[in-house]
Protein backbone atom coordinates (compact mmCIF):
# COMPACT_ATOMS: atom_id res chain seq x y z
CA UNK A 1 0.00 0.00 0.00
CA UNK A 2 1.33 3.14 -1.08
CA UNK A 3 -1.10 6.12 0.29
CA UNK A 4 -0.83 9.22 -1.60
CA UNK A 5 -2.40 12.70 -1.28
CA UNK A 6 -5.90 12.63 -2.90
CA UNK A 7 -5.46 16.45 -2.75
CA UNK A 8 -1.96 16.96 -4.27
CA UNK A 9 -0.41 13.82 -5.70
CA UNK A 10 2.84 13.49 -6.01
CA UNK A 11 3.78 14.59 -9.67
CA UNK A 12 5.80 11.15 -9.95
CA UNK A 13 2.76 9.50 -9.08
CA UNK A 14 1.12 11.34 -12.29
CA UNK A 15 3.48 10.32 -14.43
CA UNK A 16 3.86 6.83 -14.05
CA UNK A 17 0.54 6.08 -13.70
CA UNK A 18 -1.61 9.23 -16.20
CA UNK A 19 -3.85 9.43 -13.58
CA UNK A 20 -5.35 11.13 -10.48
CA UNK A 21 -6.16 8.80 -7.65
CA UNK A 22 -7.54 6.19 -6.86
CA UNK A 23 -5.26 3.84 -8.71
CA UNK A 24 -4.87 0.13 -7.88
CA UNK A 25 -1.55 -1.45 -9.27
CA UNK A 26 -1.17 -5.09 -8.92
CA UNK A 27 2.17 -6.37 -9.47
CA UNK A 28 2.92 -9.93 -8.91
CA UNK A 29 6.13 -11.10 -10.54
CA UNK A 30 7.78 -7.47 -9.70
CA UNK A 31 8.23 -6.70 -13.03
CA UNK A 32 6.92 -3.14 -14.41
CA UNK A 33 6.16 -4.69 -17.67
CA UNK A 34 3.03 -7.23 -16.51
CA UNK A 35 1.49 -4.57 -14.35
CA UNK A 36 -2.13 -4.25 -14.20
CA UNK A 37 -2.89 -0.34 -13.28
CA UNK A 38 -6.57 -0.04 -12.76
CA UNK A 39 -7.87 3.87 -12.17
CA UNK A 40 -11.38 3.31 -13.00
CA UNK A 41 -13.71 2.42 -9.72
CA UNK A 42 -15.61 -0.43 -11.68
CA UNK A 43 -12.73 -1.40 -13.05
CA UNK A 44 -11.13 -2.16 -9.72
CA UNK A 45 -13.98 -3.60 -7.94
CA UNK A 46 -14.36 -6.04 -10.94
CA UNK A 47 -10.33 -7.21 -10.48
CA UNK A 48 -10.81 -7.39 -6.53
CA UNK A 49 -13.90 -9.34 -6.91
CA UNK A 50 -12.11 -11.41 -9.41
CA UNK A 51 -9.17 -11.69 -7.19
CA UNK A 52 -10.95 -11.67 -3.69
CA UNK A 53 -13.87 -13.96 -4.20
CA UNK A 54 -15.09 -13.75 -0.77
CA UNK A 55 -18.51 -12.21 -1.36
CA UNK A 56 -20.25 -10.99 -4.62
CA UNK A 57 -20.40 -7.32 -4.27
CA UNK A 58 -22.14 -7.34 -7.50
CA UNK A 59 -24.65 -4.23 -7.53
CA UNK A 60 -28.36 -4.20 -9.61
CA UNK A 61 -28.24 -2.43 -12.88
CA UNK A 62 -30.94 -0.06 -12.02
CA UNK A 63 -29.44 0.63 -8.16
CA UNK A 64 -26.23 1.72 -10.40
CA UNK A 65 -28.44 3.69 -12.86
CA UNK A 66 -30.37 5.64 -10.42
CA UNK A 67 -27.66 6.83 -8.22
CA UNK A 68 -25.54 7.61 -11.31
CA UNK A 69 -26.21 11.21 -11.81
CA UNK A 70 -26.22 12.13 -7.87
CA UNK A 71 -22.39 13.43 -7.65
CA UNK A 72 -22.97 15.15 -11.32
CA UNK A 73 -25.64 17.03 -10.12
CA UNK A 74 -24.44 17.84 -6.87
CA UNK A 75 -20.97 19.78 -8.01
CA UNK A 76 -22.47 22.80 -10.27
CA UNK A 77 -24.52 23.39 -7.46
CA UNK A 78 -22.33 23.34 -4.82
CA UNK A 79 -19.82 25.62 -7.00
CA UNK A 80 -22.50 27.73 -8.06
CA UNK A 81 -21.45 31.36 -6.87
CA UNK A 82 -24.26 33.35 -4.30
CA UNK A 83 -26.57 35.27 -6.80
CA UNK A 84 -25.74 32.40 -9.94
CA UNK A 85 -29.37 32.61 -11.33
CA UNK A 86 -29.01 29.23 -12.54
CA UNK A 87 -28.34 28.04 -8.37
CA UNK A 88 -32.23 27.19 -8.42
CA UNK A 89 -32.40 25.12 -10.77
CA UNK A 90 -29.05 23.53 -10.12
CA UNK A 91 -30.90 22.82 -6.52
CA UNK A 92 -33.69 21.56 -7.98
CA UNK A 93 -31.98 19.00 -10.67
CA UNK A 94 -30.24 17.50 -7.06
CA UNK A 95 -33.13 17.33 -5.30
CA UNK A 96 -34.82 15.30 -8.54
CA UNK A 97 -32.01 12.95 -8.26
CA UNK A 98 -31.79 12.67 -4.73
CA UNK A 99 -36.10 12.03 -4.69
CA UNK A 100 -35.25 9.35 -7.60
CA UNK A 101 -32.70 7.27 -4.86
CA UNK A 102 -35.11 7.64 -1.63
CA UNK A 103 -38.42 6.29 -3.81
CA UNK A 104 -35.69 3.81 -5.60
CA UNK A 105 -34.71 2.43 -2.00
CA UNK A 106 -39.17 2.93 -1.20
CA UNK A 107 -39.96 0.92 -4.02
CA UNK A 108 -37.38 -2.02 -3.23
CA UNK A 109 -37.84 -2.48 0.26
CA UNK A 110 -34.98 -3.59 1.51
CA UNK A 111 -32.23 -2.90 3.71
CA UNK A 112 -29.58 -1.40 0.67
CA UNK A 113 -29.79 -0.49 -3.01
CA UNK A 114 -29.91 -3.97 -4.53
CA UNK A 115 -30.91 -6.23 -1.18
CA UNK A 116 -30.29 -6.59 1.91
CA UNK A 117 -26.69 -7.10 1.76
CA UNK A 118 -24.44 -4.30 1.01
CA UNK A 119 -23.12 -4.27 -2.76
CA UNK A 120 -20.70 -2.19 -4.78
CA UNK A 121 -23.28 0.52 -5.43
CA UNK A 122 -23.81 1.19 -1.49
CA UNK A 123 -20.10 1.41 -1.12
CA UNK A 124 -19.66 4.17 -4.03
CA UNK A 125 -23.12 6.10 -2.99
CA UNK A 126 -22.78 6.08 0.79
CA UNK A 127 -19.67 8.70 0.92
CA UNK A 128 -20.72 10.73 -1.83
CA UNK A 129 -24.38 11.29 -0.29
CA UNK A 130 -22.62 11.73 3.28
CA UNK A 131 -20.49 14.67 1.11
CA UNK A 132 -23.92 15.76 0.03
CA UNK A 133 -24.86 16.31 3.40
CA UNK A 134 -22.28 17.77 5.25
CA UNK A 135 -20.86 19.80 2.64
CA UNK A 136 -23.77 21.11 0.92
CA UNK A 137 -25.30 22.24 4.40
CA UNK A 138 -21.83 23.73 5.25
CA UNK A 139 -21.38 25.75 1.58
CA UNK A 140 -24.96 26.17 0.30
CA UNK A 141 -27.00 25.69 3.73
CA UNK A 142 -28.18 22.42 1.93
CA UNK A 143 -30.47 20.47 4.00
CA UNK A 144 -31.83 17.03 2.58
CA UNK A 145 -35.13 17.05 2.92
CA UNK A 146 -36.84 15.35 6.14
CA UNK A 147 -39.84 13.76 3.38
CA UNK A 148 -37.06 11.17 1.91
CA UNK A 149 -37.60 9.03 4.67
CA UNK A 150 -36.20 6.21 2.84
CA UNK A 151 -33.14 8.18 1.51
CA UNK A 152 -32.71 9.10 5.52
CA UNK A 153 -33.19 5.73 6.78
CA UNK A 154 -30.41 4.20 4.24
CA UNK A 155 -28.11 6.64 5.18
CA UNK A 156 -28.43 6.00 8.97
CA UNK A 157 -27.32 2.31 8.34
Amino acid sequence: VYPVNMKNPEQEFKKAYNSNPPVVVFDETNDKISQVVLTDNRDIDAEISKRFPVKNMSSLKEAEDVCSNVYIKFHPYLKSPAGDPQEQIKLRSLLSELKRINDYIEEMGTKFLSGNEMTFVDCDIMPKLQHIRIAGKYYKNLNIPNEFHALWSYMER
